[in-house]
């Protein structure tokens, strides 16, 4: 969970529960994204809604500066916003209940098993192994 550092906080990664934040703006995409899906059932497990949903189809990295501006909190990936971490200008909270796994898929029809094909998943599968952003496995 993103959120802006107030003045009095401490550095250190404080732990967070939906109840902490369920009236605050919540900032996510909309669904069926795997951010709206784990945003909405995290504040499930806990048998809550947020309060104020703010919807933006748009990356994360907006989402992230939206938090930094003091818009409302964000469940985003911790290494999208580790240089705003850094600076001091946001909190990367530890989520409890822990928040659920997202996977990225490849999908293709079986029968394309063209050079071309596999050229493509292989950059895909490059570039975001080089992103750091998600763990990559083969589950061919």
């Amino acid at each position: 969970m993103a959120s802006p550092r107030p003045s009095n906080c401490s550095p250190a990664r404080p732990v967070i529960h939906p109840r902490d934040v369920y009236h605050l703006t919540v900032l996510m995409n909309p669904g069926p994204s795997p951010n709206h899906r784990q945003t909405m059932a995290w504040f499930a497990a806990a048998g809550l809604e947020p309060t104020h949903i703010s919807s933006c189809n748009t990356v994360p990295g907006v989402l992230a500066n939206l938090v930094e501006a003091g818009i409302g909190i964000s469940i985003l990936p911790t290494v999208l916003i580790a240089p705003q971490v850094k600076a001091g200008t946001l909190v990367a909270s530890q989520c409890q209940p822990a928040l659920e796994s997202a996977n990225l898929c490849i999908v293709h029809r079986a029968e394309d098993i063209l050079p071309s094909v596999n050229a493509a998943l292989a950059a895909v599968r490059g570039s975001v192994a080089r992103s750091g952003l998600l763990d990559v496995s083969d589950q061919t």
